[in-house]
């Protein structure tokens, strides 16, 4: 017959004294009930383990058997209460999420605490098994199973969306509660998860990567360490919003964060401050020393603080990602006709990225300084337009546009680049540091196209054509300053009243004056071809270069013509025997080829061989020049 016990069914109730000592009550029977009843009952009869109630609390209905004995006097008993579940929901305080739909056996000893093992349940709907050990100390449990990657997401306290964090794990848990302080330590090998956060974050499901979490928590306080995929540290302050994460990792993709998405359905802002090393961006890697990334559902914030790179990128809803840096320095590019190298960016989809302004303080690379750089990129369906191309080089201002297509057979980018200025003839130089001439006036400009992507281009590969004009000029003197004066035709009385009533300052400044150089080619399958000319024409000289240059072999096929004018100073007879004008001239032509010219009193020359021991020689005045014009099928035969 059933009874009832302070709120719990009891029923089978033996109870009787013990033959070996009259002093002592065995106590034996069945007990069914509320879990928290039960345990209210525990409480008032002394016999509660203090963990229980405490640190873990059920919510349920128990049935179980007692075993107990109870001394005459009053004091404690002892024995043990073997309890059955079906149905049980245990929480752990501290624990954000408790553990449902608990099935199992375990076992109270009255002396030593709760005891149960492989006992199954659910967290956040996953299957999990589990044992439990709870004393006067404290509670403990491990646990296992398979848990998706959204609901650890969640057990830990992050906001990461599925579209960022996705799959199934076998995870193993440990959670301890002594004393008020909570531990849980998960781990798991990563098999199963995918991950689509930024690297080196970035993971598909088939591939392994260890992570070990642990969540620790006093009072109001919880802390969060995790170790992912043993490069990456991650911490945090669970209970405080924002929601802080620092970061500790060798390297992050500055382009991925870029366009990291946030989550307009979750209410969840997300501070990374990251100690690293290097910021790759495409495939190049750039030294810095912190950088702090702010993760809001409609907006991204990243700053750079490093050597090689400093700045700021930001992203607000759907607007054009906001890159602004104050400094860039990347690694000095290849040699201007190296043959070219693997596209790194082949089978990319350009229509990917996001739209963008960029700007650029001070952009280095290797010796070269690009200052004010300014882009506006416009992202479309497979495709990337840049519609405002802007920088300063050595005080010259360029403009221009590019576009670039993908296409899975690979795709094309095409560049239009201008410029108008006096700094333009600082750009024909004989090495970095020494330009050939100076202007007072120029124009440039160059349409060229090439297949693949804006990483892929090359002089070897790429089409198109350039034209450039300076005016009123002189070139610089890289030798005897006094003879160059003499061999341009300083001594010619009309051109010395020329420049004394024009610009003195040709007289006492090294180097030679000249009207306008100007120069129009195309470029095509490696061979740039002067079409028509390279020419400049002085004061009191000028010449004209024709033909075309191998890019790919660095071989020269090309006619100098160099014109004379006859002055009240210089007989005919002394033009065709190399009068003054002459050798400036072949002066120039000299130190722009890095060759010596025979120096003979004819107009014409023939300017063959490689770029580094070109053969130069002179035209007769009097031959059959047809015979002598640039052999463009000679050259294109080496490509």
């Amino acid at each position: 017959m059933d009874a009832e016990f302070g709120g719990l069914t009891v029923g089978d109730v033996d109870v009787r004294q013990t033959d070996a000592d009259a002093e002592l009550l065995s106590i034996r029977g069945a007990l069914s009930g509320d879990a928290e009843t039960a345990l209210r009952v525990l409480d008032g009869a002394g016999i509660k383990p203090d963990a229980l109630g405490r640190d873990v609390i059920f919510d349920g209905r128990l049935t179980g058997q007692v075993d107990l004995l109870a001394p005459v006097e009053g004091a404690a008993p002892r024995g043990i209460v073997a309890i059955e579940t079906e149905d049980l929901t245990v929480g752990i305080t501290g624990l954000n999420e408790p553990i449902t739909g608990l099935v199992g056996r375990a076992e109270y000893n009255l002396e030593s605490g709760f005891r149960a093992s492989s006992l199954s349940g659910a967290l956040l709907g996953d299957a999990i098994t589990l044992d439990v050990v709870a004393d006067d100390d404290g509670v403990e449990v491990e646990a296992s199973g398979r848990l998706a990657t959204q609901n650890v997401s969640q057990l830990v306290g992050l906001g990461f969306s599925e579209a960022l964090l996705s799959g199934a794990a076998d995870w193993t848990a440990k959670i301890q509660q002594q004393s008020g302080l909570l531990q849980v330590l998960l781990q798991t090998d990563g098999v199963g998860i995918e991950s689509q956060l930024p690297f080196p974050l970035t993971k598909s499901a088939a591939t392994p990567g260890a992570i070990l979490v642990e969540l620790n928590q006093a009072g109001d306080a919880q802390q969060m360490t995790a170790q992912i995929f043993a490069d990456t540290r991650v911490s945090a302050r669970l209970d405080q919003r924002p929601l802080a994460l620092s970061v500790v990792t060798p390297e992050i993709d500055l382009l991925d964060w870029a366009q990291l998405p946030g989550d307009a359905d979750q209410d969840n802002t997300v501070s990374l401050l990251l100690n690293l090393e290097r910021v790759r961006v495409g495939e190049t890697s750039l030294k810095v020393d912190q950088a702090a990334v702010n993760l809001r559902p409609d907006s991204l914030e990243v700053s750079f603080a490093g050597e090689e790179l400093a700045g700021r990128v930001q992203r607000l809803g759907e607007a054009p990602v906001a890159i602004n840096l104050e400094r860039l320095i990347l690694a000095p590019a290849s040699d201007f006709l190296a043959p070219p190298g693997d596209d790194p960016l082949v089978g990319f989809d350009p229509g990917s990225l996001p739209s963008a302004r960029i700007q650029v303080s001070d952009l280095r690379r290797g010796e070269k300084r690009y200052q004010d750089l300014e882009l506006v990129v416009v992202s479309g369906a497979s495709r990337l337009d840049v519609t405002r191309l802007a920088f300063t080089r050595d005080g010259q201002r360029f403009f221009g546009e590019l576009a670039w297509t993908g296409a899975p057979e690979g795709g094309e980018t095409a560049l239009v680049l201008r410029a108008d200025g006096p700094a333009l003839g600082g750009f024909l130089r004989v090495n970095e540091s020494e330009p050939l001439l100076e202007a007072k006036a120029g124009q440039f400009s160059a349409d060229l196209a090439w297949s693949g992507s804006p990483l892929a281009f090359s002089m070897l590969t790429a089409t198109g054509q350039f034209q450039l004009q300076l005016e009123n000029g002189r070139f610089f003197d890289l030798g005897n300053s006094a003879e160059v004066l003499r061999l341009f035709g300083i001594l010619n009385i009309e051109a010395l009243t020329r420049r004394l009533r024009l610009d003195f300052l040709d007289l006492v400044q090294p180097g030679v004056a000249f009207d306008r150089v100007s120069a129009r080619g195309q470029l095509d399958s490696a061979v740039l071809t002067l079409d028509p000319e390279l020419a400049m024409q002085g004061p009191s000289a000028g010449f004209r270069l024709t033909g075309n240059a191998n890019l790919r072999s660095q071989t020269l096929n090309q006619t100098l013509e160099v014109d004379i004018p006859l002055t009240n100073n210089l007989p005919l007879a002394s033009v065709l025997l190399g009068a003054p004008q002459i050798g400036g001239v072949i002066y120039l032509v000299e130190k722009a080829l890095g060759t010596k010219i025979i120096k003979v009193g004819k107009t014409d020359y023939r300017i063959e061989g490689s770029f580094d021991d070109p053969k130069v020689r002179l035209i007769p005045p009097f031959s059959n020049k047809q015979k002598d014009e640039p052999n463009v099928d000679a050259v294109t035969d080496d490509q």
